[in-house]
């Protein structure tokens, strides 16, 4: 994206979703419903995020096999990136920065607390701001937390991020999918010239596991779980106050897999005409 595209788009409303098994479905070999989404998204387009875990390099490598739409902005790495017009946005990495990220000391205290977590194949990391490991059960996540907190690393430094069933991330706790997000929509409502909650108001998080939950934690955004999302966010919405906010915005999509979802939820909030 031209650096200068986020002035000219920012009157549309914004989707902002995950990737794998969300925007794509890796079990459709037609990809019928991607095309479908893609498809209204050019006859009422939208200003589109892609916010992924994957790494920006591998996001791109997705969007070349599968010809995804080129994004406004992509949010890689657990909300580690924010690429603007395919570039790295140097006020989120100096924010990230400020708040004592050390991976080296983060890596020798994984070894020390969660022998079993092992590093991804060499290329496959994301970046200086985030540690990836995979891990085959959860039971060894606990005690990394505990660990870390002991050595000074508790929830106010870094987020240790489980999903999955086989992937763990740490990454800076100022990080994470959400935050990422809302440091985006403020950013569109200063160049908007209005206030924080009418952008988000006219925003739609889309995702199907238990790494989305920041993302739908943003406050004030419609959320879409697509019909074919995991337990760790089923189990999350379910146990939500029925007088919180969360019941008002966020809806499964139940039935609907993927984009099948997410075309419902753009026609639903009016994003599309049908």
């Amino acid at each position: 994206m031209d650096p200068g595209a986020m002035d000219s788009r920012v009157t549309l409303p914004v989707l902002c979703t995950h990737l794998d098994h969300t925007f794509v479905d890796h079990a459709d070999e037609s990809q019928a419903a991607l095309r479908a989404l893609q498809h209204q998204l050019e006859v009422s387009p939208v200003f589109l995020i892609y916010n992924s875990g994957r790494c920006p390099a591998d996001i791109f490598k997705l969007m070349e096999e599968t010809q995804l739409k080129a994004p406004d902005i992509i949010i890689g790495a657990m909300g580690t990136q924010v690429l603007i017009g395919n570039r790295p946005d140097a006020d989120w990495e100096a924010y990230l920065d400020s708040g004592g990220w050390d991976p080296a000391l983060l890596q020798t205290l994984v070894e020390r607390y969660a022998p079993s977590a092992r590093p991804p194949p060499e290329g496959m990391q994301g970046g200086r701001l985030i540690l990836s490991y995979h891990m085959d059960s959860a039971n060894g996540v606990q005690p990394l937390r505990d660990g870390l907190r002991e050595e000074g690393f508790g929830e106010d430094k870094v987020h240790v991020i489980y999903h999955n069933g086989r992937y763990l991330d740490i990454v800076p706790a100022q990080a994470g999918k959400g935050n990422a997000l809302r440091f985006v929509l403020e950013r569109l409502a200063r160049e908007r010239g209005v206030v924080y909650e009418e952008v988000a108001g006219r925003t739609l998080v889309c995702g199907d596991s238990g790494n989305d939950v920041l993302m739908m934690q943003t406050p004030g955004v419609h959320g879409c779980v697509v019909g074919n999302a995991d337990q760790d966010l089923l189990g999350w919405l379910a146990v939500q106050p029925s007088n919180s906010e969360f019941p008002s915005r966020l809806v499964h999509y139940e039935g609907k897999r993927c984009a099948w979802a997410i075309l419902a939820a753009i026609l639903k909030l009016g994003f599309c005409s049908a």
